[in-house]
């Protein structure tokens, strides 16, 4: 046409909550998988949070279990009750901790990843939104990598702070 320019057709590629949930799940998985394949025994060390909070969760389900515990008393008056409910009833389904880790860890990652995903599409469109959810599942787990420093929703970990992570996005969505 004259005085501009020809465009072709448009495609138009959906940022839809369903897509968005798609995309979480999906990355969430493949970046599960490639740490469970990685560092598959790395979850539970040392002073960590979950080496604390496995015990409050199995001490949930069977109140015998780690009776007398000083340490464990000191610990549960800081970590979320709620929280140990949770992952006992996990770890009363799978008994294996690392395993139940991971499981509650999924949900916490989709959540983030499908917020983001909606935030970062409405702001840039689809490709960003992809590309940044990838980013998002990544940088945690690179960061995980260097070093056993507490790290907000590193694959493979479920920590009540996760939780709020995860909110985020959906939080930053509703206003």
């Amino acid at each position: 046409p004259r005085g501009g320019t020809r465009r072709g057709p448009s495609v138009r590629v959906s940022t839809s909550p369903r897509t968005a949930w798609f995309a979480g799940t999906a990355i969430a998985l493949a970046a599960a998988a490639v740490h469970w394949a990685a560092r598959p025994g790395d979850l539970l060390h040392g002073l960590s949070d979950e080496a604390l909070l496995v015990p409050l969760a199995q001490r949930h389900g069977d109140p015998v279990a780690f009776a007398g515990d000083a340490w464990l008393d000191l610990a549960a008056a800081v970590f979320s009750l709620v929280y140990s409910w949770l992952l006992g009833a996990v770890l009363g389904v799978i008994d294996d901790p690392g395993a139940a880790l991971r499981a509650l860890a999924l949900p916490f990652h989709v959540v983030f990843l499908a917020g983001s995903f909606r935030v970062i599409g409405r702001a840039s469109g689809v490709v960003a939104a992809w590309s940044g959810a990838v980013v998002l599942a990544s940088l945690p787990a690179v960061i995980a990598f260097c070093g056993p420093e507490p790290v907000p929703l590193r694959t493979g970990a479920a920590l009540p702070r996760d939780l709020v992570f995860a909110l985020l996005p959906w939080i930053w969505l509703a206003t």
